[in-house]
């Protein structure tokens, strides 16, 4: 893992001593001090479909581009959680202007 600058749940801002090197991985594990998230912590498919559904609400599939899109949003957010809302955002501008369309 490389070393991270800002915890992906939260948006922390890890400094120095905030990391702990780990000889058996050769990696540095961070443990965030504000949310508990652990750099060793996986953030899978799964866990972005979930909180997309979340986000959006009852009735709107989720869709594998559509983590895909969360993915691709992480590299210009400090915070996964805002690159859900992001992404979320997007999808409900696109069905408003899918519902506009359809009424013309």
């Amino acid at each position: 893992m490389e070393e991270k600058n800002f915890c992906p749940h939260c948006g922390h801002q890890f400094v120095q001593g905030e990391g702990n090197y780990n000889y058996d991985t050769a990696l540095i594990d961070y443990t965030c001090p504000d949310c508990g998230w652990e750099g060793t912590e996986a953030l899978d498919e799964d866990t972005i479909m979930d909180e997309l559904s979340e986000e959006l609400g009852e009735g709107i599939e989720v869709t594998p581009e559509d983590v895909a899109n969360v993915l691709s949003e992480l590299k210009y957010h400090n915070c996964h959680e805002e690159a859900v809302k992001s992404v979320a955002e997007n999808i409900m501008e696109c069905l408003d202007l899918d519902d506009d369309d359809e009424e013309d």
